[in-house]
């Protein structure tokens, strides 16, 4: 989580979408990493916590040379939600990203409820529907990884959006409308 929050903010920061190692900021990571050190991060990741001293005496705390680039368009989205937050600290950022990302979940499980209408478009198929929604809204793992700051939050509604202009574009003869959505 820590470091998709700061390729979102090395985004913000350097105004580029071709971001590189060199672009990591000592001062945007020792930010991010007091974050951490305050709520115990070590302690829950089950990693041996270090002293106070050799915490704070590392230079990039999150990593120097690692580095790889993401997909940017969640951490363009998310930049729009960052706007409101710009000024709190990087606890509640982060708290709203978080939210931000709950969103997406949620809007997951609308379209599953949508997908399964139009697949099973006969009324006493409610229960599918229902159930279909539910299986997404209940799967522990998607829902652990929906309440993280991650730029996988966003393929799971886009994919299922996807499969419903695919299915309305089969329903409809090939209609090019849907197959362009």
């Amino acid at each position: 989580e820590y470091l998709h929050y700061e390729y979102m903010r090395l985004i913000e920061n350097r105004r580029t979408l071709s971001l590189t190692a060199d672009d990591r900021s000592p001062e945007m990571q020792r930010e991010i990493a007091e974050s951490m050190w305050r709520f115990q991060h070590y302690r829950y990741r089950l990693l041996p916590t270090p002293s106070e001293e050799f915490f704070r005496s590392i230079q990039f705390p999150l990593g120097r040379n690692v580095f790889t680039p993401q997909p940017p368009l969640y951490f363009l989205a998310s930049l729009l939600v960052s706007l409101v937050t710009r000024s709190m600290g990087v606890d509640t950022q982060l708290y709203v990203l978080r939210l931000f990302s709950v969103l997406l979940q949620v809007l997951t499980v609308l379209l599953a409820y949508q997908l399964a209408r139009i697949i099973f478009d006969e009324e006493n198929y409610r229960y599918l529907w229902l159930a279909a929604a539910g299986v997404v809204a209940f799967m522990p793992q998607y829902s652990f990884i929906s309440s993280s700051y991650n730029n996988d939050n966003l393929a799971p509604p886009l994919i299922t959006a996807s499969l419903i202009a695919l299915i309305q574009s089969w329903k409809n003869n090939g209609s090019y409308r849907w197959l362009l959505l």
